[in-house]
């Protein structure tokens, strides 16, 4: 299984002179626009509204997750600790598609007060790459050339290692050039 990356906050909820009544993760409608190997995040909302599911496809497989680990005070200012789980790279895009070493993931919550009104906020939240695609080439590839005699076998077989580790993020793409740069295509 791929590993988590876990962490934890709060936000300050500041009581005016109607007591707090309740507090959630607002509308999967309200939730930022994010992605995830290129497809669309959806998001489930647990049934007492503290739980968030980011997905792409089945909520059981979940991008992350962040909940609400403390409640709100009633009637005094309080901070409302939640922690959030990434099991999945977010991609890191800027409004030009361009992928950025950080991106923000501004994840909105509601207050309400005994007189029904609601105020919303954004959790603070920077997604960041734990560190960069390490890409690792172990032994020495030998290209020989097509026989020119047709049906005559290749005598020689050469091995070589490649170890990719990419952190978070998937592999998008990976291949093999010559010395001078140009693409091995088979």
């Amino acid at each position: 299984s791929q590993p988590t990356v876990s962490d934890q906050g709060s936000v300050a909820v500041t009581v005016g002179s109607d007591r707090i009544t309740g507090m959630g993760f607002s509308a999967q409608a309200d939730q930022p626009a994010m992605t995830s190997g290129g497809e669309a995040l959806q998001y489930q909302i647990s049934p007492d509204g503290m739980t968030l599911t980011a997905y792409v496809t089945d909520p059981a497989d979940p991008v992350f997750v962040a909940t609400l680990t403390s409640a709100v005070a009633a009637e005094a200012d309080s901070a409302v600790n939640y922690d959030i789980t990434l099991y999945k790279a977010i991609d890191q895009l800027d409004a030009g598609g361009n992928s950025v070493a950080q991106a923000s993931l501004p994840l909105e919550v509601w207050v309400q007060d005994s007189d029904n009104d609601t105020v919303t906020t954004e959790l603070d939240i920077t997604v960041a790459d734990a560190q960069d695609s390490q890409v690792m080439f172990v032994g020495n590839l030998d290209v020989t050339e097509i026989p020119k005699k047709a049906g005559e076998p290749l005598a020689g077989t050469a091995t070589a290692q490649l170890e990719i580790t990419a952190s978070q993020d998937p592999v998008v793409d990976a291949r093999f050039t010559d010395s001078e740069g140009a693409a091995v295509l088979s």
